[in-house]
């Protein structure tokens, strides 16, 4: 299992906004806002949600998890709710899609694949 640290967590979301969100300062957007993340039109299996629970915190964000690591979500189900400061929210939202569509894109292609390879030897580890 690959884990990352405060400080490696700190550096993606600096990667994504090194000075500040443009959208949120263009805007000039303020308060509080809600976001929820959930998988389009497919089923997925989720991978990455305690690095998301950590870099909300680590950014004063409130969160609920729907869901954890290696659950079946089907499309539309929502697994996790951020809320807190707007601007905070902004900046952090792409990281987090980053970290979840990565972490559960192998989690989901490497289900398919130990499924179909049980589908020929169900004791294959």
């Amino acid at each position: 299992m690959l884990c990352f640290s405060d400080e490696e967590l700190r550096d993606l979301l600096h990667q994504d906004v090194p000075y500040l969100d443009n959208t949120s300062f263009g805007l000039n957007i303020s308060g509080d806002a809600r976001l929820e993340f959930f998988p389009k039109n497919e089923e997925i299996i989720l991978c990455g949600i305690d690095e998301c629970k950590r870099l909300a915190q680590l950014e004063n964000l409130q969160y609920i998890t729907h869901a954890t690591n290696g659950d079946c979500i089907a499309p539309k189900e929502v697994f996790l709710t951020l809320w807190g400061n707007a601007q905070r929210l902004l900046s952090v939202q792409k990281t987090l899609q980053n970290i979840l569509e990565h972490a559960s894109s192998v989690a989901t292609y490497t289900h398919k694949m130990l499924s179909l390879a049980r589908g020929k030897n169900p004791h294959i580890a």
